[in-house]
């Protein structure tokens, strides 16, 4: 299998929209702007943060904001130069969008509130430190990854194939990373066939 091919490339991943069965995207939508766009979504990793910010942000754009994303990481962990002008230029049609905001040293967090104070809104995503009141907090079970897989997948007799229910266990309930092992597992089963050809 070509690697353009496989169900589970990152691709394929960025474009699967947010599911919960206690509450819908649209309704996220409505109780953010109740909130006046200032709230966290928490989960721990790999459990559909970033899916649900990235639909939130496709969803608030065509209402007239503006809404960047500053992407925070353990190896960069406070807004790099460009970033820091993204925040600079925020008004009252902005939503400020930050994943990993608990990533950021405290002085540097208060100081993007400071600095945020005349915007729109700041949306952000933590594991688990509630830094502004809570949206959502994302969680996932063996049920919610066999309907992603299903869906990626889109043939029952590929799903037969895998214990989802083991694959869960496996990775503690990170939905990312068991995709992420399914894409080398459908990498590896092509080439291993190509090599008894």
């Amino acid at each position: 299998m070509k690697p353009h091919e496989n169900p589970f490339r990152v691709s394929q991943l960025e474009g699967l929209a947010f599911r919960d069965d206690r509450i819908t995207a649209e309704e996220l939508v409505i109780r953010l702007g109740r909130m006046k766009h200032c709230a966290s979504i928490l989960g721990p990793h790999g459990s559909g943060k970033s899916t649900l910010l990235n639909e939130l942000r496709e969803r608030l754009a065509p209402l007239g904001y503006d809404v960047p994303l500053i992407q925070l990481r353990r190896n960069c962990r406070t807004p790099d130069r460009a970033q820091q002008q993204i925040v600079a230029s925020c008004d009252n049609r902005t939503i400020l969008c930050v994943a990993g905001a608990d990533l950021m040293p405290r002085l540097h967090w208060h100081r993007l509130r400071r600095r945020t104070r005349s915007a729109g809104g700041l949306v952000i995503t933590s594991h688990d430190r509630a830094l502004l009141p809570a949206l959502h907090c994302c969680s996932t079970s063996p049920a919610s990854l066999r309907a992603l897989v299903t869906e990626l997948l889109g043939d029952d007799a590929l799903l037969a194939g895998i214990d989802v229910e083991a694959l869960f266990r496996q990775f503690r309930g990170n939905v990312r990373d068991a995709l992420r092992h399914l894409y080398d597992r459908f990498g590896v089963r092509e080439h291993a066939t190509a090599a008894h050809r």
